[in-house]
């Protein structure tokens, strides 16, 4: 093969690369020696003409096996282009920041990306999905798809007798592993330099979110444990299915059963499987219904399909929220009792952690998108997101600032208070109890068909008669089977008014005060918020629920309520 012809189709993949946003312009030239690398070419020279996609790659797989650098069989040849690939799409961390940050846009247009990217990148081959056959067939049932994959290829004998003298190394220990993101591969084990994972939580538990290479339907997604642990359907199935679906509600999410006899999905690794795709179980007709006593409030039916189907509907989940928001109060009102100059910060988030798992709930905040800890530590002039250390240690004086919150059953809660260590001053003090106070003043306008800045406009024009900065950097959040949720909650008075409130949202509302300016930086470690001024700071959360009446604050401690601060109406 021509050099020119080899040169124009390296030319090609970058060109190629760049118009599906896969490659920077500023990182050509590097992508570029990546390639002549895998090629072991060490001249290269710019061509006019170009080659499309994937037939660009074809060349360049066929200028490996002519040089003898692979075989040229199927596997050998996925392994080469793979890597190619591998070049040209972007590093993992700059996908899963561009994913969450157009998941605060919408989740459709998060997933929307994620998709064409995993195309884009040639870990979906679109030129083989294409083979594959899909129809639709009218019967007593409804509409009923049927579906012929074609795209995943024969293995040929050459690879075969390959794979047998292959020893097998138990790394990664299956193809649902985190680890095969960037793996090499072998002739047994595809490649996956080009496989992106997004870290996702459910129920509590990192997980990781991705697209099945094969497509059997509409985006085809699988979503599996981080840990390669085996598939058990039990209780906790159904509430991870439901923590991803209401992160994603476009998206289904299913289970294969967990016996082998069935299908042949990797059982030895927890799993799920969704996309975006409606299958006409979903759309069938309902047969009968019928009730379950105790669970009055669940819509249950026999779907008419040619299998046995139960269809159970049901939107109470506020007592899961409520119950989450009574155990992050129990570990606030310990964490206050332990507090004690001499103790180091690293010594509270064990206390915190032990605490939140004595009740049966899991840390929101651990490895929460890279957070290391359980409790968020913040003294004096830390706002928020101070990182527990053995060597900073709490001296009398000081005000530190515990941020936490608890995951049950799937369902988040979170809350902060800022507490005083021993003899403080009068400022601090001051600056404790009006942080506090702002948060309730806030509370006055809670109520099912105000306006979510009118609880904005409270807290700040409390805080600030006081002459005191109100963070503007930072705000609270909606808080559900997701720790941020939409809407973001100011602290301060805003120009428009807000979504208007409605009763069973969940909100986490937390006002961040600053004896001095309300401008803040944030320090190297990219997680600890400091004062500009370097003066003190407090923070004061709660899990709210939003009622035709008063709010429900779901997260008050005992002291609290035994202080007469604030008292949650019972439920009619």
């Amino acid at each position: 093969m021509e050099p020119k012809t080899v040169y124009t189709a390296i030319n090609s993949l970058l060109d190629y690369a760049k118009k599906c946003e896969l490659l920077h312009p500023l990182d050509e030239t590097f992508a570029r020696n990546s390639l002549l690398a895998e090629l072991k070419l060490e001249s290269y020279e710019k061509q006019i003409e170009r080659h499309s996609f994937p037939e660009c790659l074809n060349i360049l797989c066929d200028y490996a096996a002519e040089q003898g650098m692979i075989a040229d069989t199927i596997a050998e040849r996925d392994l080469f282009d793979t890597r190619l690939m591998g070049c040209v799409t972007p590093r993992p961390s700059e996908v899963v920041r561009k994913f969450w940050s157009l998941y605060a846009e919408s989740p459709k247009a998060a997933t929307d990306y994620f998709y064409k990217l995993s195309q884009d990148c040639n870990y979906i081959r679109r030129d083989r999905i294409a083979k594959d056959e899909h129809w639709v067939s009218d019967t007593k049932y409804g509409e009923l798809e049927i579906s012929i994959n074609l795209s995943k290829p024969e293995k040929d004998p050459r690879d075969i007798a390959a794979a047998k003298l292959k020893k097998a190394s138990g790394y990664p220990k299956c193809l649902l592993c985190v680890e095969n993101v960037g793996y090499a591969g072998t002739i047994s084990h595809q490649a996956r330099q080009n496989l992106r994972v997004m870290p996702v939580t459910v129920n509590g538990q990192p997980w990781g979110f991705q697209y099945s290479p094969y497509v059997y339907y509409n985006e085809h997604a699988i979503v599996m444990n981080t840990e390669h642990t085996p598939m058990v359907i039990d209780r906790s199935a159904f509430d991870k299915l439901f923590s991803f679906v209401e992160q994603f509600p476009h998206y289904f999410l299913g289970s294969n059963a967990d016996l082998p006899i069935v299908g042949g999905s990797i059982l030895a690794h927890e799993h799920f499987q969704g996309g975006h795709h409606t299958f006409p179980m979903e759309k069938a007709e309902k047969e009968f219904g019928f009730e379950v006593p105790g669970f009055e409030d669940v819509d249950c039916c026999v779907v008419k399909y040619p299998m046995t189907v139960l269809r159970l509907n049901s939107e109470n989940k506020n007592q899961l929220c409520e119950l989450a928001g009574k155990i992050l109060a129990k570990v606030h009102e310990g964490l206050k009792k332990e507090l004690k100059p001499g103790m180091s910060t690293l010594d509270i988030d064990r206390i915190g952690e032990e605490m939140i798992r004595s009740f049966g709930c899991e840390p929101s905040f651990k490895n929460y998108q890279g957070y290391p800890a359980s409790v968020c530590v913040s003294i004096n002039e830390e706002v928020v997101h101070g990182i527990p250390r053995k060597d900073r240690i709490i001296e009398e004086g000081d005000i530190v600032s515990l941020d936490t919150g608890v995951i049950y059953k799937g369902y988040q809660s979170d809350a902060a208070r800022t507490h005083g260590v021993g003899e403080i001053t009068e400022d601090a003090r001051l600056l404790i109890e009006r942080t506090r106070q702002s948060f309730f003043e806030g509370m006055k306008y809670a109520v099912a068909g105000n306006h979510l800045h009118d609880i904005s406009g409270a807290i700040g024009d409390y805080a600030e008669s006081f002459g005191y900065g109100v963070v503007r950097d930072l705000c609270g959040h909606g808080i559900g089977t997701h720790m941020h949720e939409d809407p973001e909650i100011p602290n301060y008075r805003k120009f428009r008014r807000g979504i208007k409130l409605r009763a069973g949202m969940t909100l986490a509302v937390e006002p961040m005060i600053n004896l001095g300016t309300e401008r803040v930086v944030w320090m190297d470690d990219d997680w600890t918020v400091v004062t500009q001024d370097m003066d003190l700071s407090a923070h004061y959360e709660n899990t709210i629920l939003i009622r035709e009446g008063k709010p429900e604050i779901l997260s008050l401690t005992d002291s609290e309520i035994a202080e007469g601060i604030w008292s949650n109406d019972p439920i009619l």
